[in-house]
């Protein structure tokens, strides 16, 4: 990995990373002080051993380790399920033996600190079985004025490849999906990071997924932020073309189909000059990251747009509030506007944590069918 991408990534996870880093240090440092009788060797050796491999996991990314996918899931999925029980236990016993009453004197502390050390390590495995799971597939179909029958797109964003979307977990898509489809799409975000083998779970997972008339892709501001030369070459190899502000006019056995894309808009992409030039009359697919492209491509004509970037949120409290509504307003699923129609998946990776909550991963199986 560059010195570049390091300090991107760091800059953007370490904060994160440190935070809890400190609040381990403060609850283990309480626990010292405070645990009593049978119980203080195993919990201080507990949090000990938890607070090592804690440290372990930034190792690869700073001096460019690369680790054995099982071997580091493993460890991030251990630390991950540690953290969401040990901080709030101990979190609500101080809480709770600071209310007045004198139940600082029972035992309803330390049974709260246990149902909420269980609670924990439920919600934390829960999270990151449901981020590992394998993906649905939502079949949709959409009417498209122009065709002359139907083209088959499979939708994948999100992949985020690297230790937890190996080669193996991005081809799962080829057992999916109901036959070859005509046409297979990537909307950004299809690295993780900048190791090599990341680039190469990347190719390898890709190239088995096959397609009769073309790969391509447009960038995401991960990719943006991690180096998009590697990327490109690595989906080169895979047979994927990049349509970053531009299109190409395909031959289909529905008659000609514009496929554009928009490069991430955060990063310079420009949806007039993806469009410019397109020849009248043939009806365009746009794949764009972003979904707040939505509106400016209605606007310009464009039926089909799918995006992603969202996660379908990554982590929800069920249908009401998820991390994504916080950066806008579309989460997963089909949007239209106007006579334009946008699907938004929620993709196959995660970002920051492994962790998906009432948010599972998915890709999409698109009909587009001429107007009857």
């Amino acid at each position: 990995m560059s010195i570049k991408a390091k300090i991107v990534y760091l800059s953007k996870y370490g904060g994160f990373w440190l935070l809890f880093f400190i609040f381990q240090l403060m609850a283990g440092f309480w626990l010292w002080r405070h645990a009593r009788g049978r119980f203080r060797r195993p919990l201080l050796t507990a949090w000990a051993v938890f607070l090592a491999a804690y440290c372990v996991v930034p190792v690869d990314y700073v001096l460019g380790w690369t680790f054995p996918v099982t071997a580091y899931r493993v460890l991030v999925i251990s630390t991950i399920v540690w953290q969401a029980a040990f901080l709030p236990a101990v979190l609500g016993f101080i809480l709770a033996r600071r209310i007045p009453g004198g139940l600082h004197a029972s035992h309803w502390p330390a049974a709260l600190a246990g149902f909420l050390f269980l609670a924990g390590a439920f919600a934390g495995g829960l999270g990151v079985q449901n981020a590992l799971m394998p993906p649905r597939l939502l079949k949709l179909r959409v009417q498209v004025s122009g065709l002359h029958g139907r083209v088959t797109v499979l939708h994948v964003t999100d992949i985020h490849a690297g230790y937890f979307q190996s080669a193996s977990d991005i081809a799962r898509l080829r057992d999916l999906v109901p036959g070859e489809p005509d046409l297979v799409v990537f909307t950004g975000d299809q690295m993780h990071g900048a190791h090599a083998p990341f680039l190469r779970f990347l190719e390898e997972g890709i190239a088995r997924l096959p397609a009769r008339l073309g790969k391509f892709q447009v960038a995401g501001n991960h990719d943006h932020r991690l180096g998009e030369v590697p990327l490109y070459e690595a989906l080169s190899r895979a047979g994927v073309t990049p349509l970053d502000d531009r299109h190409v006019v395909l031959d289909t056995p529905a008659g000609p189909l514009v496929v554009a894309g928009v490069d991430d808009v955060h990063y310079g992409g420009n949806l007039r000059r993806a469009l410019a030039g397109l020849p009248p009359g043939i009806p365009v697919l746009l794949l764009s990251h972003r979904p707040e492209v939505l509106p400016e491509a209605a606007a310009a004509g464009v039926r089909v747009i799918l995006a992603g970037h969202t996660h379908g949120g990554q982590v929800c409290l069920g249908s009401w509030i998820c991390l994504s509504d916080f950066e806008g307003s579309y989460r997963r699923g089909v949007y239209r506007h106007g006579d334009a129609w946008m699907n938004v998946s929620s993709g196959l990776g995660t970002t920051g944590l492994p962790v998906r909550l009432f948010s599972p991963p998915d890709a999409a199986w698109i009909e587009l069918e001429g107007e009857r």
